[in-house]
């Protein structure tokens, strides 16, 4: 049998004296949907940071397919795992076209620029979450409700075995 996607296992992290997380034991396995709920300040945000590897446990392990996170390179892990974050922003000259070819970058090799495909992917990204009008449009014109859209085509473009969602249904500014 093959290992979860993604495991956490006795991951515990503290932002100094307070702890966030105590020993979470979870794993994921491909083809589901798992929802996170908790009050403000829970540790939510935590955990999924932890998840992806931005954040490191103070005690247990995170793996990656059973391999350990922080054994994996940024690049390796993105192509596995793609992170839509709360309240992500971006200057405002970018496109919502450029901003899901960032998804792309895990795909890139050593100062690559994007090609065809890649194009292609973004822009198929942006019309599967139903943003395609929002294309050329500046990252600063877009509304409330259309910046979640295209963080979500970006984390669809990286083309991800998973994606962790942080604060989905809250409208991002």
């Amino acid at each position: 049998m093959a290992p979860p996607l993604l495991e956490l296992d006795g991951v515990s992290f503290s932002y100094g004296a307070v702890p966030a997380l105590r020993d979470v034991s979870i794993a994921f396995t491909p083809g589901r949907v798992v929802g996170l709920l908790g009050p403000n300040a829970s540790g939510k945000s935590t955990l999924v940071r932890v998840a992806v590897g931005l954040l490191r446990p103070q005690r247990g392990q995170v793996r990656v397919e059973g391999v350990d996170i922080q054994r994996l390179s940024r690049g390796a892990v993105a192509r596995r795992l793609a992170l839509v974050p709360q309240g992500a922003s971006l200057p405002t000259m970018f496109t919502a076209l450029d901003v899901a070819l960032m998804g792309r970058t895990p795909h890139l090799g050593f100062l690559a620029t994007e090609g065809p495909r890649d194009v292609a992917a973004a822009r198929a990204a942006l019309a599967l979450v139903g943003a395609s009008a929002l294309a050329e449009r500046r990252t600063g014109e877009l509304s409330g409700g259309e910046r979640p859209q295209v963080f979500l085509a970006r984390a669809v473009a990286q083309a991800p075995r998973a994606m962790l969602l942080a604060e989905p249904t809250t409208p991002h500014p």
